[in-house]
């Protein structure tokens, strides 16, 4: 608890230290009048007679939409329909881009998900709406639990899951909001390929977690799907009680922040740093409800370069930074380098003595200018998998 508090502190004081800088919203501005993507691509092959972009520009609703072939978070090949619907519900100047993620695939091979996020802002930014709801049918490996899991204990578990998080939160000031949730986390049809897993570890065919959160956010970044410049700093308290029907009463405690750092007025050349601190407080939650990689309450995009669930533990320390520059004046296409680090706390201990540390190189093909989303396509290697993970998506992966 001590270490992700001054985790946390570190973290914000860094925030404090960066001054103000530029104006975001002219910044943004500078941007886009320098601006090419897909569509104007598009309109230029196939000699489409389009709107003019100022007329582009005040359209409520952008949509993204990108059916691909992909490698998934549980590792291998898979079919993937990206898609995103982003606009504004107020007054540009004042309100920030809301998004809603539908991204349904499959692998062929078992795994079948339907999940819908969504992070709404109201006017003014007065209300922050942040969804997330989900089909899975998903037989995935698990290693078990603490921070050196041995690769021996490899076992496949398939499940089927239905997600639900909804949080509401309310502007106090200026980026920072204060809400309340309600996630449910339902686990069924639990079938372990075998007993592998340390004799510790038992896992149910079903398991239900429900609880409230109280939620503390701190967010000038304006558009999440691809911030230009910025803070966001998340707490969140979850507290699983048995009168909502959670199967066992237990608590944890998500810290969630991210810095984003611009060196340029016209182009991207930025920096941008990750980290949380995932902890259960009290009592004993069921084993795939535990923190691990992959599986952060925000993103589910930690530890690129790690097989998603690969370490799950009491608790997890996450850091990442990525440095992403615009290969060409039009931010048409551009590129990203990466590192991160997957600290798994030791299992009913208090020490983190494994870092696993993954990284690599992308790709950026600028899809909708005014969203500001683009296709991204990363390759990351570490040590558990060296051979590398490919990842595609619409938007940054934070």
């Amino acid at each position: 608890m001590k270490r992700g508090l001054l985790f946390w502190g570190f973290l914000f004081s860094f925030q404090l230290l960066q001054g103000q800088g530029i104006n975001p919203v002219e910044q943004a501005s500078a941007f886009l009048n320098k601006q090419t993507d897909l569509i104007d691509l598009a309109k230029s092959l196939f000699k489409i007679d389009e709107k003019s972009d100022s007329a582009f520009a005040k359209r409520k609703v952008y949509i993204s939409l990108l059916p691909a072939a992909s490698g998934v978070p549980g590792g291998g090949a898979a079919l993937i329909t990206s898609m995103n619907f982003s606009f504004y519900m107020g007054d540009r100047e004042n309100t920030n881009l809301s998004t809603i993620w539908f991204t349904p695939y499959t692998n062929f091979a078992g795994q079948f998900v339907i999940p819908f996020k969504s992070n709404i802002w109201t006017a003014n930014n007065q209300l922050n709406l942040v969804g997330d709801l989900r089909y899975m049918k998903y037989p995935q490996y698990t290693w078990g639990l603490g921070g050196n899991s041995p690769e021996s204990d490899k076992t496949l578990i398939d499940y089927q899951y239905i997600r639900f998080y909804q949080n509401i939160l309310r502007k106090i000031f200026t980026g920072f909001n204060v809400g309340v949730g309600l996630n449910i986390d339902y686990h069924y049809d639990i079938k372990v390929e075998s007993d592998s897993l340390p004799d510790r570890i038992r896992i149910p065919s079903s398991s239900t977690s429900s609880g409230f959160t109280a939620n503390f956010l701190f967010d000038t970044r304006q558009n999440s799907t691809n911030p230009v410049r910025g803070v966001y700093a998340l707490a969140a308290l979850r507290f699983n009680t048995l009168s909502i029907a959670s199967d066992r009463a237990w608590q944890s405690l998500y810290l969630d922040f991210r810095k984003y750092i611009n060196f340029s007025k016209t182009k991207k050349n930025q920096l941008a740093f990750w980290g949380y601190y995932w902890k259960i407080l009290g009592g004993t939650p069921p084993y795939l409800d535990y923190p691990s990689n992959g599986w952060d309450p925000v993103s589910q995009r930690s530890a690129r370069g790690i097989r998603q669930n690969r370490f799950r533990s009491d608790g997890l320390i996450y850091l990442e930074s990525e440095y992403r520059l615009s290969f060409s004046e039009n931010d048409f296409i551009g590129g990203v380098a990466f590192v991160n680090a997957t600290l798994p706390e030791d299992y009913r201990g208090s020490e983190y003595n494994y870092v696993h540390v993954a990284g690599g190189v992308g790709l950026r093909i600028k899809f909708n200018k005014f969203s500001g989303t683009n296709v991204t396509l990363d390759y990351a290697i570490s040590k558990q998998s060296p051979r590398g993970i490919i990842y595609l998506n619409l938007g940054e992966t934070f």
